[in-house]
């Protein structure tokens, strides 16, 4: 979203230094760019945060397992009936691996939002490591944005770009954006 945004700044300003024209240098086709990426970056956002709210529950999940496995384990140690232990004690194994499976998840979301692996890195990663549907947003974006600014450099004014490039964009965005919903937290 920002990249677009200092693109097209970059170019009026430029235009505007370069020729006096203030009012009416912006295209449609800059206006449609920073539409696509406002869309794909908020959607991305909201994606973001709907997944660090679910982060947000595991340690209440925790906190119950652990009561409820304490509470078994106190049963187990103490019990009221014996004829009862082998199931407690398979209730507490389920519970165990639940716990478990919790933990996992937990250290996962942690380790995303606390480890610093460098701007680069962390576009184009995800929790598995280098993403190519990050890496072709961010390719795609760029290359764009350098015909962008050549085209406004060498013809001093705010480029058309035909629909089929447009469309790239936007493909390319939404492939993004498809792939961010199954990634990890």
């Amino acid at each position: 979203m920002a990249f677009w945004l200092f693109v097209v700044l970059g170019g009026y300003l430029f235009i505007g230094v370069m020729t006096g024209a203030w009012i009416g240098t912006i295209g449609t086709q800059a206006l449609a760019l920073m539409g696509i990426s406002a869309t794909t970056g908020i959607t991305a956002a909201v994606i973001s945060s709907e997944k660090r709210q679910q982060a947000l529950v595991l340690p209440t999940q925790i906190d119950n397992l652990r009561a409820q496995r304490d509470a078994l384990q106190g049963a187990i140690a103490n019990p009221t009936n014996t004829a009862n232990v082998p199931l407690l004690v398979e209730q507490l194994k389920v519970i165990g691996t639940e716990h478990a499976q919790l933990m996992a998840r937990l250290s996962s979301a942690h380790t995303l939002t606390t480890k610093g692996i460098g701007f680069w890195r962390d576009i184009v990663s995800d929790a598995d490591g280098i993403a190519l549907h990050r890496f072709q947003a961010i390719i795609w974006t760029v290359v764009l944005g350098v015909v962008f600014l050549i085209r406004v450099a060498t013809d001093l004014v705010m480029p058309e770009l035909d629909p089929t490039t447009l469309t790239l964009m936007g493909i390319s965005s939404g492939t993004y954006l498809g792939f961010k919903f199954p990634e990890k937290a």
